[in-house]
């Protein structure tokens, strides 16, 4: 949750990499399908179609700067009744943009989804350990978003993208493996797997090795914890 990118052409989040010039979109809400069009995505990226309809109350939340308190603060997101947080991987350059595919996947549902991806406009790379007149740096304050929310909502749906190391995904993954609201995928591919695997198995935590079977165990644990689903329309 310490490392951040000191480019500031990135956009930000509490995993940083080494490496290439990371592909970037404007903003997090609109999803290009080329930058997210990788296999471990399938078959949802190269299928608009099985998007669902947008419900009127559900919230695609990321940390954003405080209207109110100004400095480093962050406000938090709108929570509803139920919600989710997308961690998981976000090595800029490395890992798939997969967390606004996961938003649009979850969009049918009046829930709030918080996604710690930043926008480029809402991140200074130069303020990241400089502290406000409060004492707070960019850095602990997008730190704090992340922690805050996590213990807020209802699941924790974490992606561990073979292309990465994301660390601090597995620092997050140790903090709420007891909290009986984590959902994870992870192909065997990734370096740790064996590690997030015997996790998942000693805590009992749903398990998933492709985004196809990731995204019903979310929504399946969101029904667990009271949501109610829509009911599928029938076959005509």
């Amino acid at each position: 949750m310490t490392e951040k990118s000191q480019d500031k052409n990135k956009t930000t989040n509490s995993e940083s990499t080494k490496g290439n010039k990371p592909k970037t979109t404007e903003t997090v809400f609109t999803i290009k399908r080329e930058d997210i069009g990788n296999a471990q995505l399938a078959p949802f990226f190269s299928e608009p179609s099985l998007l669902p309809v947008r419900h009127k109350d559900f919230v695609h939340s990321t940390p954003k700067p405080s209207t109110t308190r100004g400095g480093n603060a962050v406000d938090p997101p709108p929570y509803r009744e139920f919600n989710v947080f997308t961690a998981g991987s976000i090595e800029m350059g490395k890992a798939v943009n997969w967390q606004p595919l996961m938003a649009d996947l979850l969009s049918d549902l009046p829930i709030t989804v918080c996604d710690p991806r930043r926008p480029n406009r809402d991140w200074n790379p130069a303020m990241a350990r400089v502290p406000d007149e409060a004492g707070l740096t960019g850095m602990q304050a997008q730190i704090d978003w992340e922690l805050d929310a996590q213990e807020r909502v209802d699941v924790i749906c974490f992606f561990f993208d073979v292309d990465t190391n994301s660390p601090v995904s597995l620092l997050e993954l140790g903090l709420f493996a007891k909290s009986k609201k984590v959902v994870v995928c992870c192909d065997e591919r990734y370096h740790k797997w064996d590690n997030v695997k015997a996790t998942c198995e000693r805590y009992k935590i749903p398990f998933a090795e492709t985004f196809e079977e990731f995204v019903p165990k979310v929504r399946k644990m969101l029904e667990e914890k009271g949501l109610e689903l829509p009911k599928a329309k029938a076959a005509t």
